[in-house]
């Protein structure tokens, strides 16, 4: 009886320090305008040309860039149009009309056109629009070309790279003119989109958490509820199905299926926290919590081997578990890096974050459009193309 008693008088004290642990971490360790701190500070040396953000109030539009010359520029929005340059050449240039609305996306289509994914951009422009161009989906002028063709665009389009914005800004103005032509753009959240929704700074280059010091704003609100981009993103996916293959940035794990979820659930309880600390989550909503945790759709690495000590690579019976449950053939992947889009338990399995030797993606330009490689799927037959727009059969 005493150490019921005592474990009583204990229990009181164990829920506050969990309490304050959970605020603790919510709050407070962040710099006087909520980004997290990192030992270092901002200043405006870290500015570079950067178009453009559009944030909403009661009374106005505004919109926000950074001009060449690195000087914030902020003025209301009267047109239902930008104009957008991105940061490595000023000479290319394409109008956004804005969207009347936007709408949650779907997460299943039936299609009997070419479908063309590609992962991992990670905020270079250069690279993804040769990617494009060379591959018959957008003209010089940056217009889609692709028909009725799907593109998919597999995640992890933030970070690192130096024209973040302007890829976002390009896909959001794709994504209707494919509609136009009876075609889809597929934007995908990876967990670098994730990430920065959220507010982690890791791996986000200078200029944009000087952007977001400058305005006396949380890195996190350049794509807030009040911002067309954060809006847009919030409209996505984090796994969608085109026929018989599931695209999804890092993978489904044997615990997604055990766990019962279902593509539609798993997509809405995403989007229903996405933006939370994942503390935040896993307090308020566990089910919601795994989506975002390592065996969650934008964290798993299990289809390339044992990951650390935190779970054992998936087996082939495993991913027949899988597609079978998901009622899919395929399923297509970024995240884990290979050396070239490669097929993975008997084809069921493609893996195309691809890139060669060291990392281009934290040096040049060139580099990294020599390991830039996507998928094609074209009448039922799978090829890995290349950036300068050569293609070779998988299966």
């Amino acid at each position: 009886m005493k150490i019921i008693k005592y474990i009583l008088v204990i229990i009181p004290y164990l829920a506050l320090i969990a309490v304050l642990y959970f605020f603790f971490n919510r709050f407070i360790i962040n710099d006087k305008n909520g980004n997290p701190v990192y030992g270092f500070e901002y200043t405006k040396d870290g500015l570079e040309k950067d178009q453009s953000y559009i944030f909403y109030s009661d009374k106005n539009k505004k919109i926000v860039s950074v001009s060449t010359d690195k000087k914030i520029i902020q003025k209301e929005l009267t047109a239902n149009s930008l104009s957008i340059s991105p940061a490595y050449n000023d000479k290319v240039n394409f109008q956004i009309p804005i969207k009347d609305s936007l709408v949650v996306n779907e997460d299943r289509y039936l299609t009997n056109q070419k479908i063309v994914a590609i992962s991992d951009i990670e905020g270079n422009f250069k690279v993804f629009t040769d990617f494009l161009i060379n591959n018959k989906i957008i003209d010089k002028n940056l217009n889609w070309i692709f028909d009725k063709g799907h593109l998919v665009c597999n995640g992890d389009f933030f970070d690192r790279g130096n024209d973040v914005t302007a890829t976002l800004w390009l896909i959001y103005k794709l994504e209707e003119e494919a509609k136009k032509a009876g075609g889809e753009v597929h934007f995908i959240l990876g967990n670098h989109e994730e990430m920065n929704i959220q507010g982690n700074v890791k791996y986000v280059q200078l200029k944009y958490r000087t952007l977001a010091s400058e305005l006396n704003i949380p890195y996190k609100e350049l794509y807030g509820k009040n911002s067309e981009l954060g809006r847009w993103l919030r409209t996505k996916n984090a796994m969608v199905k085109i026929n018989d293959i599931l695209f999804t940035h890092g993978g489904i794990s044997p615990l997604f299926v055990e766990k019962k979820y279902s593509i539609q659930e798993g997509n809405n309880l995403i989007r229903s926290y996405l933006g939370e600390d994942v503390d935040y989550i896993k307090f308020i909503n566990p089910r919601a919590y795994f989506l975002y945790d390592r065996q969650g759709p934008f964290w798993y690495r299990g289809y390339f081997g044992d990951y650390k000590e935190y779970y054992k690579g998936a087996s082939q019976k495993d991913v027949d578990k899988i597609t079978n449950y998901l009622g899919v053939s395929k399923i297509v992947v970024g995240h884990s890096i290979v050396d070239k889009v490669k097929s993975l338990f008997q084809n069921k399995v493609i893996a195309i974050d691809v890139m060669e030797d060291s990392d281009p993606r934290k040096s040049n330009d060139d580099s990294m459009a020599n390991s830039c490689q996507g998928l094609l799927v074209e009448n039922s037959t799978y090829y890995r193309i290349y950036s300068n727009g050569k293609k070779e059969k998988l299966f």
